[in-house]
């Protein structure tokens, strides 16, 4: 994401190595996960060493956004306290439709697939 929008840290030695790095923390970190008797379930962030590499490389990636980057969201305004995006409240719809033979063919071939996967 760093070089798609051109933030010059991303395109030096230093990301590189710093990419190489996590890379090689996060495989210790799976492998350190693997070798304990963790229940998948029972692990929260403070115990779970993948989620926590995970967090820390994210957070020093983000600093290198800093500045860079404005986040909006459907309830973002602008300094008037107007919405930024005009999208008309949320509809749902619940229809029944009739698949043809040459649709229902299709489904039942892709759910074979996938069952077989």
């Amino acid at each position: 994401m760093g070089r798609l929008t051109g933030v010059p840290h991303f395109f030096t030695e230093e990301a590189h190595q710093e990419e190489k790095n996590d890379t090689n923390n996060l495989r210790r970190a799976r492998k350190e996960l693997a070798q304990e008797d963790y229940d998948e379930n029972d692990i929260d962030m403070d115990d779970d060493p993948v989620k926590l590499c995970q967090y820390s490389i994210g957070q020093r990636m983000q600093a290198q956004f800093e500045g860079r980057v404005i986040r909006r969201t459907i309830n973002s305004k602008d300094f008037q306290g107007r919405f930024l995006l005009n999208i008309p409240p949320y509809k749902s719809i619940h229809a029944i439709l009739d698949l043809t033979e040459r649709e229902t063919a299709l489904i039942e071939a892709k759910a074979e697939e996938i069952k077989d996967g």
